[in-house]
């Protein structure tokens, strides 16, 4: 029997496309009234480029999350010489901008009253910091979590599984009593490593590095929890 749900964040309760397009015209923004002159198209391919090796270079590491580290890879591929304050502060143009825009999916409220009402406690296991987790106190959803648990706090990201110690320690519930939702394949499904039930969202699921788990339950949208709260609980 499940007696709590627990949620990731980007990609499952909330869609990040927009923030990535607004954090990236914000980070562009500054750039220009900093004097640098590069055009849009100039950026979004050393952006493109910056990202997938920051993906293969911080991959499972928390140190990601640290402002200053992305744009240190943008210049590098630039051949731009830039002080890391001024890197710190493009990164948090951006972040400023991503949060802003994160937009809560329309069923999330929906799904998390039903899980109230089913008597679930629930909560939250996510990859980043404190920062990033504020989004659920502004869109008003904070007081469904029990627990909420980031990986910067702990020292890893979901993929070396650390994360979902943690949160088990504080619920103190058996793992086969948890049901872990999200959709990465490469962080939210592991939590069957540990014994915890997982769901994969699969509209917005991918995954960076290959593994050799399945989920338990897959959906294409995140109202269709519902039905499997049902059955478990």
């Amino acid at each position: 029997m499940i007696k709590v749900v627990v949620f990731d964040l980007g990609g499952t309760l909330y869609l990040s496309e927009n923030g990535v397009i607004e954090g990236n015209r914000a980070r562009f923004d500054r750039m220009k009234e900093m004097g640098f002159e590069i055009s849009w198209d100039k950026h979004q391919k050393l952006t493109e480029r910056t990202s997938e090796i920051f993906d293969e270079k911080y991959a499972g590491s928390v140190k990601r999350f640290e402002d200053g580290r992305f744009s240190d890879i943008f210049f590098d591929l630039w051949e731009k010489e830039v002080s890391w304050e001024t890197k710190v502060e493009l990164d948090e143009a951006f972040l400023e901008q991503w949060l802003k825009n994160q937009e809560l999916r329309d069923s999330a409220r929906d799904v998390l009253q039903f899980c109230k009402d089913k008597g679930m406690k629930m909560g939250v296991i996510t990859n980043g910091d404190e920062k990033m987790t504020s989004r659920i106190e502004r869109d008003g959803i904070d007081h469904f979590f029990d627990v909420v648990v980031y990986s910067t706090d702990v020292g890893t990201e979901k993929s070396d599984l650390d994360p979902f110690h943690v949160f088990l320690d504080s619920v103190d519930v058996a793992p086969e009593q948890c049901l872990m939702v999200g959709n990465r394949l490469d962080e939210d499904v592991q939590a069957k490593k540990v014994g915890m039930k997982t769901v994969l969202l699969e509209r917005d699921a991918f995954k960076r590095r290959t593994v050799n788990v399945k989920p338990d339950y897959r959906i294409g949208e995140l109202k269709e929890l519902k039905d499997i709260i049902k059955e478990v609980c």
